[in-house]
């Protein structure tokens, strides 16, 4: 019975094999040139963070879809493979089982082992314990992978202790949560021979092994539930079903069942001896699977990770991780025989015709494969078919030397074979007999009732597609310079102001009354109202689009150079889904896409793909974001973690967690501090922050999904605290005091600049004095020296006014002595009486005046003392006394107003001039005077206190030639000082004469 057994079951297979479709799953490798540490891989397990544990020959490590971290390194589990795992998650803690019946239980890095409870476990010939399954009290059931027994794992005291079945002491059992019992038992028969019976619940199944060498080791039997009901059985060679009506399936295998793993499909992935994978549905149907990297090899594990891809281990090849399992590819070097393939055409609802890059056509079905269609040399085509069209039965490849007959399956010449067809893109009939051609040379019309004719309508650029206008008769022609419209009137540029239009276009559709346009800035719709351009999800908004295909229910496929995209138009904004390489395609870039029945081919990257989207299961999208750790650190040293960081802290190292191994984008993260900043893109899990000072932050993370997209944002508060010394209430003392500090030092600074002041000041009033002392004996020698003169010649009348004269300028001269400023109206006075006395002993005598601008109010107007009587005193004994009669002297003195706080005093006489009287002063016969550099020497000392743009004196002659009188002119720029300048020197000094401050 059992070989008749055998044979149905490869009967069944080699039928199954023949309407099977035949499937290359689309593999990721990750070996030791890829980061694995060894690519020998004993066992995986994906934890509920989505963590990929991997057991390897040189240790254990958990992989988060950036590198590989060393679990354990320096315990242990440096010298034990692990070949088991069990995520305890009540307890956040791992179950690791390793060869000699050693188990370890891994607790937030720190590795304990489980140790037996009575005595030894007994002595192994190897294998080791796994297979486990929770019970209820924090129980572990396990078995052996090499002898029938169980294990009993306590998950709180960390005890394991070996069970004996009841019936015999040769059984193990494995035991389901959700009530159903799976036990197996291998009793020893007297004939020496092992029977395998499966018990399940009142079901008895007897399932005979031959041992042909005595003391081979059997593999203990193996049983799980099937998502959709039911369950399976795998023992040696066999693997048996049972469907939730209680039928049985089974099929033997050509080696050793190495473990089974059921999909939410009810498909079964069977890991065989040395044969790789091979794939059964729930009936123990083969479904053909095609995965070169798996052949030859020992597949040790497979599971499914939180995002529906499959990981795949080996014992000498590493990882290989498969997005989905539902995409069925055509290798174009191993199907086609080519580099790369080129184009498509749907044939019928399940087959498509596949243009290469070798010029050869292939017809490629969803049920039978691929075969050959025509050769190159039947085509007499050398390079690559840039497109293929089909009209009815006749298919033209890419060319018009020669067309195709689908139901002949043989080349039609054409009888133009002239090379300036070129390669054709796209063809449409306009009637019976004329056509549009769509070629790399431009848009050309063919008529068939004459064979040589070939209409250039375009030849500046490569045309692409050409579908129906709006309007009878007209087309839209899609070319590398833009969209144009043929017609009645010729080719003419389509909306010629419309510069959205003006891009290279590789595929048009008209979707009701919206023109799609594939352009190489992305994808446009063109309707009566204008051009727009619609963004795309992914990395790139807009990427090159190349090929359109008409969907189910009004939706459409656009085929990109990033990811192949269903657009469902609505109402509002379209739906649109994006596949490529995370869904498990070859590749994310797609040059073409047709539809057939309900399967989408596709050129995705070199090959040829094809999927049913109603049942094809994509990854996950959404990504776990968390933050797994926030570390201040100064320089290279951490100094601590959390949220709460000292001032020595210079840059905070953000550790996130966002497990997506379906991701195939560049940046895995992205980051900002401020909301309203840019975004700063991070690669892998570790984000620096770097020349952070004291202060709260507040950093917005997001992690990459699946299709390019960016998750949800996760806020990450932190704070750097200052030092006491940079703390607010410090640095607000700290300021008072300064302003303190700098307040007293102004307050000093300006005490001693105004005492300084006031000290100068009475230095040059003292000095003042002293000048003015000296110039006293001056004017009472000069007056005592002309009342001599008139007492000698004894003219009494002139002596007597002369003393009256004298006595006035006597009191204005000790009134000046005394004050340091004096009215205008008095110095007026003195230099009257002055004047007065020099005329009547001058002889002969002068004329004088004094005049005062009508402005000035000279009794309320003061200035300082005895400024101007120098310079009146030399213009009368230097100018006037030398002219001995040639002309009558003449003295004139003004007082003007010169700005807000100067008057001009001008002192004039016509006398001899300066040269003249220099010579007399040479030759001793003129009048020394001591008065005007006395003067000289006040006016620089009121320069130095009031500013020399406020007081000064010019000299300048005023003869300058025989026709002019000679003379000289002296103007006083003399300040107006305030009246009560000297009581408020004397206000600053006290009882005891020193100044104040």
């Amino acid at each position: 019975m059992v070989p008749t057994l055998r044979t149905l079951g490869l009967l069944l297979l080699l039928l199954a094999v023949g309407r099977g479709m035949g499937q290359e799953l689309v593999l990721r490798n990750l070996d030791e040139e890829n980061g694995l540490p060894s690519n020998c891989v004993l066992d995986l397990f994906v934890d509920s963070e989505n963590m990929l544990w991997v057991g390897t020959n040189k240790g254990l490590y958990r992989y988060d879809g950036f590198d590989f971290e060393r679990i354990g390194a320096g315990t242990a589990l440096d010298d034990v493979n692990v070949v088991a795992m069990y995520e305890d998650r009540q307890r956040q803690q791992m179950i690791l089982s390793a060869y000699g019946e050693r188990l370890f239980a891994w607790r937030k890095g720190l590795l304990r082992e489980i140790l037996p409870e009575q005595g030894q476990l007994g002595a192994s010939l190897g294998g080791c314990i796994g297979q486990f399954v929770p019970l209820e009290s924090g129980l572990l059931r396990a078995t052996h992978t090499q002898f029938p027994s169980t294990y009993l794992i306590d998950l709180e005291r960390c005890t394991v202790r070996p069970t004996r079945h009841r019936r015999t002491q040769l059984a193990g059992s494995v035991e389901e949560k959700d009530g159903l019992l799976l036990t197996t038992c291998l009793p020893h028969h007297a004939q020496g021979r092992l029977r395998d019976s499966i018990h399940i619940g009142a079901v008895d199944t007897v399932v005979s092994i031959g041992v042909s060498a005595p003391g081979r080791a059997l593999t203990s039997p193996t049983a799980g539930h099937l998502p959709g009901g039911g369950a399976y059985f795998h023992h040696y060679l066999t693997l048996v079903t049972m469907d939730p009506e209680g039928q049985w399936h089974r099929v033997d295998l050509a080696d050793n069942i190495l473990g089974v793993f059921a999909d939410e499909r009810n498909h079964l992935w069977v890991r065989v001896e040395g044969f790789g994978l091979q794939c059964f549905d729930d009936r123990l149907h083969p479904l053909p699977v095609s995965a070169p990297s798996l052949e030859g090899t020992n597949v040790s594990d497979c599971v499914r990770d939180d995002q529906g891809g499959f990981w795949f281990s080996t014992v000498d090849r590493g990882l290989f991780y498969c997005a989905s399992p539902d995409v069925f590819t055509y290798n174009a070097q191993r199907d086609y025989h080519t580099a790369w393939t080129s184009a498509l055409v749907q044939l019928d609802t399940c087959t498509v015709l596949v243009g290469t890059a070798d010029g050869q056509i292939h017809r490629s079905t969803v049920e039978y494969g691929s075969h050959l269609e025509a050769s190159n040399e039947a085509l007499r085509s050398r390079g690559e078919l840039k497109t293929i069209e089909l009209f009815g039965d006749t298919v033209v490849p890419g060319t018009m030397r020669v067309l195709w007959s689908i139901s002949q399956s043989r080349a039609l010449p054409v009888p133009q074979r002239d090379a300036r067809w070129g390669s054709i893109h796209d063809a449409q009939p306009i009637d019976g007999e004329r056509t549009l051609l769509a070629s790399v040379g431009g848009l050309r019309l063919a008529d068939a009732r004459v064979p040589d004719s070939l209409a250039l309508l375009h030849t500046k650029a490569r045309c692409y597609r050409i579908v129906p206008g709006t309007s009878p008769g007209t087309w839209c022609v899609a070319c590398q310079d833009g969209l144009h419209r043929y017609g009645p009137n010729g080719l003419q540029r389509y909306a010629e102001q419309d510069t959205l239009l003006r891009t290279s276009i590789r595929d048009l559709l008209r979707h009701g009354d919206t023109l799609w346009l594939a352009t190489h800035k992305g994808i446009m719709l063109h309707t009566s109202r204008g051009t727009r351009r619609m963004a795309l999800p992914g990395t790139t908004p807009y990427p090159e689009c190349r090929a359109f295909a008409e969907g189910t229910n009004g939706s459409l496929w656009l085929a990109t150079l990033d990811g192949l995209f269903h657009i469902v138009p609505g109402r509002g904004a379209p739906t649109i889904t994006r596949y490529g390489r995370a869904q498990g395609l070859p590749s994310d870039a797609h040059y073409d896409v047709v539809r057939t029945g309900r399967w989408i081919w596709s050129i995705s990257g070199p090959d040829v793909c094809f999927f049913d989207p109603g049942t094809m299961r994509t990854p996950d999208p959404s990504t776990p974001l968390r933050v797994v750790e926030v570390s201040g650190w100064a320089g290279d040293h951490m100094l601590g973690t959390g949220s709460s960081f000292e001032q020595a802290v210079d840059h905070v190292r953000l550790a996130l967690r966002g497990v997506n191994h379906a991701r195939f984008t560049r940046d895995a993260f992205r980051y900002r501090l401020d909301h309203s900043g840019p975004w700063v893109h991070a690669r892998g899990p570790v984000v620096d922050l770097l020349g952070l000072r004291p202060g709260s932050y507040l950093a917005e993370v997001q992690a990459a999904d699946a299709i390019g997209g960016w998750s949800e944002s996760l806020l990450v508060p932190w704070t750097i605290h200052p030092a006491w010394w940079q703390r607010t209430a410090v640095r607000m003392g700290a300021v008072v005091l300064l302003m303190m500090l700098l307040g007293s030092g102004l307050w000093y600074y300006r005490e001693r600049r105004q005492r300084e002041r006031l000290l100068a000041s009475e230095v040059q009033r003292y000095h003042h004095k002293a000048l003015i002392a000296q110039m006293e004996p001056h004017f009472l020698f000069n007056a005592l020296a002309s009342i001599q003169g008139f007492v000698a010649r004894g003219d009494v009348d002139a002596s007597t006014r002369y003393l009256a004269k004298f006595a006035k300028l006597m009191r204005g001269l000790l009134q000046a002595a005394h004050d340091e400023v004096v009215t205008l109206h008095d110095e007026i006075a003195v230099l009257d009486n002055y004047c007065a006395l020099e005329a009547l002993r001058a002889t002969p005598t002068f004329a004088y005046s004094i005049d005062v601008h009508p402005s000035i109010d000279a009794s309320a107007t003061t200035i300082p003392s005895l400024l101007v009587q120098p310079y009146v005193e030399n213009a009368v004994r230097h100018g006037l006394r030398n002219l001995n009669g040639e002309r009558t002297g003449l003295l004139r003195v003004r007082f003007e107003p010169e700005g807000d706080d100067t008057l001009r005093c001008t002192v004039e006489d016509n006398g001899v001039g300066r040269v003249t009287a220099a010579t007399l002063a040479h030759q001793g016969h003129g009048w020394r005077s001591m008065g005007t550099r006395i003067n000289a020497e006040r006016f620089r000392l009121m320069g130095e206190v009031l500013g020399a743009h406020t007081v000064g004196v010019t000299t300048e002659d005023l003869g300058n030639g025989a026709d002019r009188i000679p003379g000289t002119r002296v103007t006083l720029r003399l300040p107006i000082l305030p009246t009560d300048k000297q009581q408020r020197t004397t206000e600053h000094r006290d009882d005891e004469g020193r100044y104040r401050g």
